[in-house]
């Protein structure tokens, strides 16, 4: 039951409609050094080619980061890690790679920092961008909740999760969603309502 908050990013799910769901990442560079934690589940953004986590709800999103690799400059060894830490270096020729999951038809499972109401999917909401944990490498991102919108947000809300013991009156539940803000997709899709 989700009645407590355990945030932790973007869980991904399925491929919307009868795509096969390969949960297929792709390789990108990261700036060496860069100045923020990036952890598992948090959305992510291409800037100058690199990627970068995302800052405000209106960055376009590449996709989510699940996890990086590069090779410590202390030990020389390929390192793999849930999260990119802030400032790391990398040794030798080449530059640290996240593995971005890039599909703009994956859908995802956030928990809601509120709750959210059944007349609320198929609307469009921002994300609180909070802070991973440097311990499991997971993210800190949720659902911000409210009223929902028909206006282009982070993300648009699908159905609830079908976990177990998940509850329609559950504090701060776990939802389905689509990135709305897509870079691949953008601008396909606010609500349209019908009259």
């Amino acid at each position: 039951m989700a009645t407590t908050k355990a945030f932790n990013g973007f869980q991904p799910s399925r491929m919307r409609g009868g795509a096969y769901n390969t949960s297929g990442m792709n390789e990108y560079g990261i700036k060496a050094a860069h100045k923020t934690n990036i952890f598992q589940g948090d959305l992510v953004k291409i800037v100058s080619g690199k990627v970068h986590k995302v800052s405000a709800a209106s960055d376009l999103v590449a996709g989510v980061f699940m996890g990086a690799n590069w090779v410590d400059p202390t030990t020389k060894q390929p390192t793999f890690s849930n999260y990119f830490p802030e400032n790391q270096v990398h040794h030798g020729a080449g530059e640290p790679k996240a593995l971005v999951l890039d599909d703009p038809d994956a859908t995802y499972l956030i928990q809601a920092g509120a709750t959210v109401t059944e007349a609320q999917m198929g609307t469009n909401m921002d994300v609180s961008l909070g802070a991973g944990s440097t311990v499991t490498g997971i993210s800190g991102f949720s659902l911000k909740g409210g009223a929902g919108s028909v206006q282009a947000k982070t993300v648009r809300l699908l159905r609830r999760a079908t976990l177990p013991n998940e509850a329609v009156t559950d504090a701060f539940p776990k939802i389905e969603v689509k990135v709305q803000r897509h870079r691949d997709h953008y601008g396909m899709g606010s609500v349209v309502s019908i009259t």
